[in-house]
């Protein structure tokens, strides 16, 4: 669309040489501006009546529009349904943009899609049984570049449905957005010493552990598994396999509290942790 701003100023000036002279001048000076999106035309008409000498000049001043060098899909073009377990898309085309359900099956998956009316229809169903997924769209200008944005929806996940959408985000690289920090936990022995630090973070294609021990630390690859195990008194307990790397470990709770059993049968507190203590505790230990 295009559009006009106009602007008018205009100036008059008048005086008499003298109060008993019959000689007078005047000038007058009107400027006419009209912006476009390509840019501003400035029209300047001068007048000058000198004892009856009349002289106008007229010029025209164009300065272009500056170029806009950034490359931005438009936001708000995507809306989301829930419907019996699953999320309905419709995702608007612009001229430039269009967009795409970005296809990581980390925590939901694409099981239908169709354009229609330059509107792109989806289907999303959960691949995960609870929690908190992600939905993610992809904003194209070419088929052979990368996107040039992304939209991030997080839903919620229950008994494998998906029940809720929140309100999406729009970053210009995934990396914007995630990872998503999940839970953490510090492993203290009967004397409060801290003994193995682990935390979950979730990608938008797959989860993935943080490890700190007295030994070394880093991002690892996990599995988890469900369990049955021995607590400290022998008795039998449900608990969660979780194997991150070359560390093995049984993670239960009991009474209220949370413990942690390692390969050599010692028995951990397990002290939870928000996502600003685990930052603090990896601040103060990396090097």
């Amino acid at each position: 669309m295009r559009k006009i701003t106009t602007v008018i100023t205009a100036t008059i000036l008048m005086g008499a040489m003298c109060a008993c002279s019959s000689e007078t001048t005047s000038y007058s000076e009107v400027t006419y501006t009209e912006t476009t999106d390509e840019g501003t035309t400035e029209y300047k008409k001068t007048t000058e009546n000198n004892n009856g000498n009349v002289t106008t000049e007229t010029t025209v001043t164009e300065t272009p529009a500056e170029a806009d060098d950034t490359s931005e899909a438009p936001e708000d073009f995507i809306r989301y349904n829930v419907s019996d377990g699953v999320l309905y898309c419709e995702a608007l085309s612009a001229d430039d943009y269009w967009w795409e359900v970005y296809q990581f099956e980390n925590s939901t998956k694409l099981v239908d899609w169709e354009i229609e009316d330059n509107t792109y229809y989806a289907s999303v169903e959960a691949n995960m049984l609870e929690g908190t997924g992600y939905v993610i769209f992809a904003a194209y200008d070419n088929m052979d570049t990368p996107p040039v944005q992304y939209a991030v929806a997080p839903v919620e996940i229950r008994d494998n449905e998906i029940v809720g959408v929140y309100d999406g985000e729009y970053v210009d690289d995934l990396d914007d957005y995630f990872p998503i920090f999940e839970y953490g936990f510090m492993a203290q022995n009967e004397a409060g010493q801290n003994a193995l630090l682990f935390a979950i973070y979730r990608s938008y294609d797959k989860n993935y552990a943080y490890v700190m021990t007295n030994k070394n630390y880093g991002y690892v690859d996990y599995t988890t598994s469900s369990v049955t195990i021995n607590d400290a008194n022998g008795n039998s307990v449900e608990g969660v396999e979780i194997v991150a790397d070359d560390v093995t470990m049984y993670y239960y709770e009991q009474d209220g509290n949370c413990y942690v059993l390692d390969e050599a049968g010692t028995v951990y507190n397990a002290v939870i942790l928000t996502e600003n203590e685990v930052e603090e505790i990896r601040s103060e230990n990396e090097t």
